[in-house]
Formats: C-alpha cells, sequence, structure tokens
C-alpha cells in the first residue's frame, strides 16, 4: 500500500472472535527514508466481562542496504496486568530476493515477570 502512496490508513473490527469484539484503527505514512506508524485498539469480551485499550507507534529508517526499526506497544486491561514492550531491529538487504534481519523485544508486564525476546532470521522471495 506505501509502495503506491505516502499514506495508508486502515479501519478494522472483528466480532465474536475467540470470545472478543474489536476495533482497531491504524495509520502509516512515509517521507524519504523514514515510515511512520500507529495503531490504536480497543477490544472488550462477548461477554462483557473485560476490556482493554491499547496503542502502538513505530518508525523505520532506510539508509542503504538497512532499515533501522523502533516500536513501542501498551495495553491497558481493565481486569489484569497492563503490559508494555519496546522493540528494535535492523533488516539488511542481500540482493533483491533475500534479507537478513534480527530484533530485540523487552515486555513489561505489571505485577508479573518481565519478558526478553530475540529474533533472527532470512527471508527469500521466490
Amino acid at each position: 500500500a506505501l509502495k503506491k502512496s505516502a499514506v495508508y490508513a486502515s479501519i478494522a473490527a472483528d466480532s465474536e472472535v475467540n470470545g472478543y469484539d474489536v476495533v482497531r484503527a491504524s495509520i502509516q505514512g512515509k517521507v524519504e527514508n523514514f515510515k511512520l506508524g500507529a495503531m490504536y485498539q480497543t477490544q472488550e469480551a462477548v461477554d462483557g466481562s473485560a476490556e482493554a485499550d491499547g496503542y502502538l507507534l513505530n518508525a523505520a529508517y532506510s539508509m542503504g542496504n538497512n532499515t533501522f526499526k523502533v516500536q513501542y506497544q501498551d495495553m491497558d486491561f481493565d481486569d489484569s496486568d497492563d503490559k508494555s514492550a519496546i522493540s528494535v531491529g535492523l533488516d539488511h538487504k542481500l540482493n533483491k530476493n533475500i534479507k537478513v534481519f534480527g530484533f530485540y523485544s523487552s515486555f513489561d508486564v505489571d505485577n508479573n515477570v518481565d519478558q526478553d525476546y530475540v529474533g533472527l532470521g532470512i527471508e527469500y522471495k521466490f
């Protein structure tokens, strides 16, 4: 979508999926080598027992064959621990069909053990 336009926006809704009704809105834009994005989501259990609201913000910067990425997300639950996370990553294009990538994510969960993840991968486009 962003290949043909400088701005992409969407609104989506799920009804009674895994016991929840969910509505989310997102927007992403690009200027020069920067991409910036945001999403807001609200969800409610179909039986009315739980609600949550959250958002995420992300940015990417391309320089040569590298794309540097960062994302922050936060989710506030009315009946359990709130959660937030920060992620940083790097994509490196080896050629037009192959890229390698890596990321680190740290999740902060109220009243629970924090969680950290590292991921590495390779993508091949046929």
